[in-house]
């Protein structure tokens, strides 16, 4: 654990710290002395065997994201969820089509990360910057922290802001890693939808996730109880109708199972 080794002695005092003490995540901190959190992260289940057993690598990461090539989670689960495709038809995620032909949701089973991750001293993004952050040449992305004030030491990862503590951008905290020894998958949960017959009004369509559906948001944040029951927002959202005939169904997540994996 490089972060730790390096930082455990100032890492308490860092302004980040201060600032994640302010403006704490919905997740246990596990570790002062690294910053060391529970985090989530949603992917396609083809790629879930090799996250589980060989580890992700930020070298050959999607670099269309907000901040570059990196490895990026969440400390909402429904933050994450919105990058699992369905089961049935492998739709219905960012970065695919939106539209979802299944009707049997309920009948679907799907896994998301529970990382534990040593975050260490946290470059925080407010205004976020395309060209810091992202890099406007596609044949060089950004694939590091940025630097400190003293131009001298990187930041270990990168936090973009939610819109509830000032940020510019994003609805929900993202947290980006960029090196490939800060985080393990300690657990994973298997997901199932329980439906319930509900209708709901209206969302306002601003927003990334309401305006790449272009629906009514008909599920809802659900409290359900992690591994130890630690993690309090393991909810799970899909923005989307589940029959034809117009009937709309709140989608509970419902943990089938929860497997620790060390």
């Amino acid at each position: 654990k490089r972060i730790m080794k390096n930082n455990n002695k100032q890492l308490e005092n860092s302004e980040s710290s201060k600032y994640l003490q302010g403006c704490p995540l919905l997740v246990p901190l596990l570790d002062a002395r690294a910053n060391e959190y529970w985090l989530f992260h949603g992917s396609d289940s083809k790629i879930l065997p090799t996250l589980l057993k060989t580890g992700y690598d930020p070298r050959v990461s999607n670099v269309d994201g907000m901040f570059g090539g990196g490895f990026y989670l969440a400390e909402n689960s429904s933050k994450s969820n919105q990058y699992i495709p369905c089961p049935g038809c492998a739709q219905n995620c960012i970065l695919r089509e939106p539209q979802c032909k299944c009707n049997n949701q309920e009948d679907f089973e799907f896994s998301i990360i529970l990382y534990r991750t040593i975050l260490g001293d946290v470059h925080i993004v407010k205004q976020y910057k395309k060209d810091i952050y992202r890099g406007i040449d596609k044949h060089h992305p950004v694939r590091r922290p940025p630097k400190k004030q003293n131009l001298e030491e990187l930041y270990d990862s990168v936090m973009g802001e939610c819109k509830k503590y000032g940020g510019d951008r994003l609805n929900y905290r993202e947290f980006i890693i960029y090196d490939g020894g800060q985080a393990y998958p300690e657990y994973e949960e298997t997901i199932r939808f329980v439906k319930e017959l509900h209708t709901y009004p209206e969302m306002p369509t601003k927003g990334a996730a309401n305006t790449r559906f272009g629906k009514k948001l008909v599920s809802m944040f659900t409290m359900a109880k992690p591994p130890l029951n630690q993690v309090s927002d393991l909810s799970v959202v899909k923005n989307q109708s589940l029959t034809s005939d117009g009937k709309e169904y709140i989608l509970h997540a419902s943990i089938v199972r929860s497997s620790q994996l060390r």
